[in-house]
């Protein structure tokens, strides 16, 4: 059985790889402006998490459901957007959250908010960026992006 964290992983990474076939190249905007058009497309879901929503998705998707494992619920999206435009913004937002840089086949950072939830924000390769957020439910600690415990 996969660990939590590691699912999330990988269903962001599947999730990332539809989105990218259809980018021919990352975008170059700012991540301060407007996120006029994520809120108009089909493609993304709602974040029902009180993690803040990156305003250049492509794709989202929000797993509800809690994780029966960690009783956490996951919002998987990707963006266009430069790991180091959208690392940056998560920065400014999520001030005085523990930055873990990832190590291994993915490069990014996950930041862990209030000891419990986290928002890992990470590329494999040059697939484009991608945004996980796990948001605890029961007030234990939803793991990190990289499958080691949070």
């Amino acid at each position: 059985m996969l660990h939590a964290s590691a699912r999330a992983l990988i269903a962001s990474l599947f999730l990332l790889s539809a989105c990218s076939k259809g980018a021919s190249s990352q975008s170059s905007s700012p991540p301060s402006a407007p996120a006029s058009t994520a809120a108009e497309s089909d493609d993304i879901d709602k974040n029902e998490t009180p993690l803040p929503t990156y305003p250049h998705l492509v794709k989202a998707n929000m797993l509800s459901v809690p994780n029966p494992n960690t009783g956490c619920v996951e919002y998987m999206s990707s963006t266009n957007d430069q790991l180091s435009d959208a690392v940056a913004w998560y920065r400014s937002k999520l001030g005085g959250a523990k930055e873990t840089p990832f190590k291994g086949d993915y490069q990014g950072v996950d930041f862990t908010v209030n000891g419990t939830d986290h928002v890992m924000v990470f590329t494999l390769g040059n697939t484009g960026t991608s945004i996980t957020m796990m948001h605890a439910t029961t007030g234990k600690s939803c793991g990190r992006g990289d499958g080691r415990p949070g």
